[in-house]
């Protein structure tokens, strides 16, 4: 939690960030559009902030160094939250 206090702390290091995770977020939003263009827009919101809060729980709170197969997990991961019924478990769709 230290890392929230210090962009709390630095409003231009904190805007900053903010930018950065804003053009990260839209552009999985983007990339999930395209593997499901059905998905709602709060779908899409939930698996591309879920993933990239995932990648940065891991690196820079756990100072973890994610290996390309776990970063690819990350995004399988992200890709089911869009194209999977929750409550069958089954492709939307099906």
């Amino acid at each position: 939690m230290r890392l929230d206090s210090v962009l709390r702390a630095n409003t231009e290091l904190g805007a900053s960030t903010a930018r950065q995770m804003d053009y990260e977020i839209d552009y999985y939003r983007r990339e999930l559009r395209r593997i499901a263009p059905g998905a709602t827009l709060a779908d899409l919101n939930f698996a591309s902030q879920t993933l990239v809060g995932s990648i940065i729980y891991h690196i820079a709170l756990m100072r973890i160094d994610l290996e390309d197969a776990r970063i690819e997990q990350l995004v399988d991961q992200a890709i089911a939250l869009i194209c999977c019924d929750l409550g069958t478990g089954r492709p939307v769709g099906e």
